[in-house]
């Protein structure tokens, strides 16, 4: 699981254990030749807005966690055609968003390698 944090308006990887993770990631899928999928998520707390629109909002913040992390792998030399996203919103969260933390838990990404 990938936490990205914002700088400006764009998303970035700043944690140093995260970029670890896609490091090892990077290592074992150039060992294995797996594919690599990558799943953003997306909590469901926005500002007020109309449902349908939040749902949109909450797709595309969860594709470009999905993006920003599949162009990271491919820096770390994981070829495009080992990487597939997918984006989920809002819509698999993990942790109840009563607090800020249950806000930050499901803003997300998932990293899985399958043969």
């Amino acid at each position: 699981e990938i936490s990205l944090g914002l700088v400006g308006s764009e998303m970035c990887i700043r944690d140093r254990t995260d970029r670890k993770i896609l490091a090892d990631v990077a290592r074992i899928q150039r060992k294995n030749g797996s594919v690599v999928r990558v799943i953003g998520h997306a909590s469901a707390r926005t500002r007020n807005m109309d449902p349908s629109v939040q749902k949109r909002t909450n797709f595309k913040v969860s594709e470009k966690r999905a993006n920003q992390v599949a162009t990271e792998l491919k820096r770390m030399g994981i070829s495009s055609e080992m990487i597939l996203t997918a984006a989920v919103g809002d819509n698999h969260p993990v942790y109840l968003e009563v607090m800020p933390s249950g806000e930050a838990g499901n803003r997300r990404t998932e990293i899985y390698l399958s043969n």
